[in-house]
């Protein structure tokens, strides 16, 4: 028999006015590493589940010819039910700790693929000692954990694993130690999310049912406005007198320990409701940003996941593709102008394994977006004059938007460190957006900046450039200061009848 039965949207509301999905498995199946149920009697079981926009619902009819109930949970008769992050396929990892820095790697990044430190230090090309310099020969300290400081851990970063005893008794989110690793790079405390959950449990002739209601705060990890999928795998476990392993089967065909990708996932035909206190849900969607979060102390938070080869020092890199991920706090702002414009703001900030902290800002004008990035690149500098409104007109203004790109992400090479940046003047009217100026700098790498959109000039032996209006939105000056003072100058650039800033 199949074991997902059916799915299907109830055509009825429910009493809270929500849509809702029913899923049934009438079979369940054996776990590999526990014992098999001799029969039907021994162990087995049917579960119905109902979903939500805001809740989840487990019905669990089980038949077990003798129930246990020990001190310990984990050696009692029970019913688990795992969540696992659709975007996140595994928590095996290998950790080691550097100065105070906790730092989390891999083999792989691919799914099939698990942690394992031997293969690790014997494959790759993790360092064994002191790294020698390519162009000159000296020895360099790689800034990654000692070989032998290395260990495989399960992260739970994804993960949330909620334990029911057979007898109605207390709720466990187990292995909360297992979050240390994420917590110490995000610096959040996960919830316990047993709080968010009610169960009841009765026996019956053939075992016991039981009824488990939790909130979707339980998932501990989603993404806000495109959370229309779930994994989670329900296990139920027995353990008897005459046997010293225990029996567990799960509604999950292949059911790996710690691995979501192995999980039951469920399409839905409607999306979670998961909010972020910082970060309005119609922006999210607006912007159709993939944000994360995690259920924290403080409610839902943002955080990101980076990811890429490992570098073991400057200009060094894992060439055979050992990989790093580090879990990231992310700081969001949402502000709201109304005057002269209604424009709705979000700011980003971030430190991911790039070189540079990142500082993302994004605008909502009407049906139009902007992106960019605060200025600058290397180090935020106080200004009024980008992401600030100038009226052109009763429906039109104009902004001024920074953006830049990295010569390397990681920093390697001779001039890895520096970035190009770019400067944009964007017009927008009721139903237009046009892009009337535009310079680039290369101040770090080469000194030189260039101006214009049309027509554009070039300036050499530069050290720094500062943009601020001068007549609302009809000029600006562009105050350049070169390597000796007679580089230093002020240009100034008029609204041209055609919309452009020019000389």
């Amino acid at each position: 028999m199949r074991a997902l039965t059916f799915i299907f949207l109830l055509s009825l509301k429910s009493l809270l006015g929500q849509e809702s999905v029913q899923i049934t498995f009438d079979t369940l199946y054996s776990i590999p590493s526990n014992d098999k149920p001799k029969s039907l009697t021994d162990l087995s079981a049917k579960t119905e589940i109902r979903l939500t926009p805001d809740s989840l619902i487990f019905f669990v009819d089980v038949s077990d010819n003798e129930l246990r109930n020990d001190g310990d949970a984990e050696l009692s008769d029970r019913v688990e039910i795992w969540f696992g992050y659709p975007w996140l396929d595994f928590a095996d990892f290998v950790v080691g700790k550097h100065g105070k820095s906790t730092r989390i790697f891999r083999n792989t990044a691919e799914a099939g693929d698990y942690a394992d430190v031997s293969r690790f230090l014997k494959d790759g090309d993790y360092p064994t000692g002191e790294l020698i310099g390519a162009e000159n020969s000296k020895p360099i300290a790689p800034e990654v954990p000692d070989r032998g400081s290395l260990k495989r851990e399960i992260v739970f970063s994804g993960l949330v694993r909620l334990l029911f005893r057979v007898d109605g008794s207390e709720i466990i989110h187990a292995n909360c130690e297992k979050y240390s690793a994420f917590e110490q790079q995000t610096g959040y405390k996960l919830d316990d999310l047993s709080k968010y959950v009610s169960y009841s449990s009765r026996k019956t002739t053939a075992g016991y049912e039981m009824e488990i209601r939790m909130s979707n705060n339980c998932l501990g990890f989603a993404r806000p406005e495109f959370m229309d999928k779930i994994r989670f795998a329900l296990d139920v476990y027995d353990v008897d007198s005459e046997s010293v392993k225990q029996k567990g089967i799960s509604t999950a065909k292949n059911r790996y320990y710690a691995r979501s990708f192995y999980m039951n996932e469920i399409n839905l035909p409607f999306k979670l409701n998961i909010d972020l206190p910082d970060f309005p849900s119609e922006m999210i969607s607006s912007l159709k940003i993939n944000q994360d979060a995690v259920y924290t102390t403080q409610g839902w938070k943002s955080f990101g996941i980076s990811l890429g080869n490992i570098v073991y020092a400057k200009d060094f890199i894992s060439e055979t593709g050992l990989q790093e991920f580090y879990f990231y706090k992310a700081d969001i702002q949402y502000s709201k102008l109304e005057s002269p414009f209604k424009i709705e703001r979000v700011d980003i900030t971030y430190d991911d394994l790039t070189i540079f902290k990142q500082h993302e800002v994004y605008l909502k004008v009407g049906e139009n977006v902007i992106s960019g990035k605060k200025y600058r690149y290397k180090g935020l500098e106080k200004n009024s004059f980008f992401y600030e409104p100038k009226k052109v007109s009763d429906s039109s203004f104009v902004i001024a938007v920074y953006d830049y790109e990295a010569v390397d992400p990681l920093g390697f090479g001779e001039f890895g460190h520096t970035a190009d940046e770019f400067v944009y003047i964007v017009e927008i009217g009721p139903k237009s957006q046009n892009y009337i100026f535009n310079s680039g700098h290369r101040l770090e790498a080469a000194n030189t900046i260039i101006i214009g959109k049309t027509k554009t000039e070039v300036f050499s032996n530069l050290k720094s450039v500062k943009y601020a209006w001068q007549k609302e939105s009809d000029e600006f000056k562009i105050s350049l200061t070169g390597l000796d003072k007679s580089k230093n100058r002020t240009i100034v650039l008029r609204r041209a009848e055609d919309g452009e800033y020019k000389f």
